[in-house]
């Protein structure tokens, strides 16, 4: 029978994703989330999706979706990249300090995700025929 005080826990290889928490490369990968974030925001802004916005054209409104698909699709890749990176960590070790650090700062950035979210489907031009049958 083996000592399991003296045996080591098993550890997710993650290397392959990330070297470590405190890595440069992944505080550039949450630097380039946040920029990425940053920028939907902007996009967002520039082209009035927001609540209570008012319905563009067929054409306008295609060039908007897809703007918008096109930037969240990319943040979600990485955004989703970091969080299984994380929670890789978080799995094995739930009292790591670093690792409970980086994953509330991951759900701050995933708050924004959801409000940009929100914004986009409460747009009355992207909500289709939710949006006339609530104004009758």
């Amino acid at each position: 029978m083996t000592d399991s005080s003296t045996t080591p826990l098993p550890r997710w290889d993650l290397s392959g994703i990330y070297p470590g928490l405190d890595s440069p490369q992944f505080e550039a990968g949450l630097a380039s989330l946040t920029a990425e974030i940053d920028g939907l925001d902007s996009f967002m802004a520039t082209e009035g999706i927001h609540r209570g916005s008012s319905p563009a054209g067929d054409g306008m409104m295609a060039a908007k979706v897809e703007g918008y698909l096109t930037r969240m699709n990319q943040i979600l890749r990485v955004y989703k990249t970091a969080e299984a990176f994380i929670y890789g960590h978080v799995s094995t070790d739930s009292f790591d300090p670093l690792a409970k650090r980086r994953l509330s700062e991951l759900e701050i950035l995933g708050v924004r995700l959801e409000t940009q979210e929100m914004r986009f489907r409460n747009t009355p031009s992207t909500c289709g025929r939710r949006c006339s049958r609530a104004a009758t």
